[in-house]
């Protein structure tokens, strides 16, 4: 079975981008790595990696600035998918990503294929409160909050950048998430198809230190946005489910609270429902996305060159 890897090396700056790219390829081609996925009866060289980038800067007259800013993690992925679905059938494979900006160590890889051979969809969780901001971690444990109260299910930390699902669910999952969103893609698709997902622990990162800041902004209004549009839900009802959430002695940044209350609230009517879709069923996206600010191509789906 062949096993595709999808890993982000984002950094505004490409030469970032491609040390990160050149590390992964290092690790994944280290013996014991080997050894590794070998002992969960697959071979490393059906694991196919793609580095997704989005850097690529431009030099003009001497001066370097950002190119495509605008291309996204969410984005990126369902754009690789896209791309991979039209070059060939991917029921028989296994679909894994990666942050792949040194957080998460390779050796989760076997530990998710070992999983996936029994299981349709593994999403990571933090194993500690290592490699992430304390305000951030409140903000998802509110997302999952209300995830687990319209399921009915314990959902713990999925958004720790790294998950896997069997590729014949691209027939029923609906990737339609730009930005960090995916995970939560991921997650409700797995819940809306009658999926239990299964959560693999991980220790990841370098604590935090607890003087430091966390700035609530795009990322956060991107998320919610994704849930009320996705679940039909209004900022009445989300309100509500804030002070619920409070009521049982969690903690939430009044930031988070002032921006929802702030939020422009667009949900999707009945007929827009049927605009989201399984990927593979009628793909509303180019396999070469045109960025949206620049009307360029743009090359985040290739390989970074080695």
């Amino acid at each position: 079975m062949k096993v595709i890897l999808l890993t982000t090396v984002f950094h505004r700056d490409d030469t970032k981008e491609k040390e990160n790219s050149k590390r992964l390829r290092y690790e994944l081609t280290d013996p014991l790595f080997a050894e590794k996925i070998k002992s969960t009866g697959f071979d490393v060289e059906s694991i196919e990696p793609y580095y997704l980038g989005r850097g690529m800067r431009e030099v003009s007259g001497g001066v370097s600035k950002d190119f495509c800013d605008m291309v996204k993690k969410g984005r990126a992925i369902r754009e690789k998918l896209s791309g991979l679905i039209d070059e060939s059938d991917l029921s028989n494979t296994i679909i894994l990503f990666m942050d792949g900006d040194g957080q998460i160590p390779v050796e989760v890889v076997p530990k998710m294929l070992e999983i996936l051979k029994t299981n349709e969809v593994v999403m990571a969780c933090r194993g500690d409160n290592k490699g992430i901001h304390k305000t951030r971690a409140d903000i998802e444990q509110f997302e999952f909050f209300i995830l687990s109260e319209k399921y009915k299910i314990k959902l713990y930390d999925g958004q720790c950048g790294c998950w896997g699902f069997q590729g014949a669910l691209l027939d029923k999952f609906a990737l339609t998430a730009n930005a960090f969103d995916i995970e939560l893609n991921i997650l409700i698709n797995s819940l809306e198809n009658g999926i239990s997902p299964s959560f693999l622990k991980i220790n990841l990162g370098e604590e935090i230190p607890s003087d430091s800041t966390y700035t609530i902004g795009d990322s956060d209004e991107e998320k919610m946005i994704y849930i009320a549009r996705r679940l039909m839900w209004d900022k009445d009802f989300i309100i509500g489910k804030l002070k619920e959430y409070e009521e049982r002695e969690n903690t939430i940044d009044e930031r988070y609270k002032e921006l929802v209350l702030k939020m422009d609230w667009p949900l999707i009517n009945e007929s827009q429902k049927n605009l989201i879709k399984p990927l593979n069923s009628t793909l509303p996206y180019k396999h070469r996305p045109i960025c949206y600010e620049c009307d360029k191509e743009c090359h985040i789906m290739e390989s970074i060159e080695k």
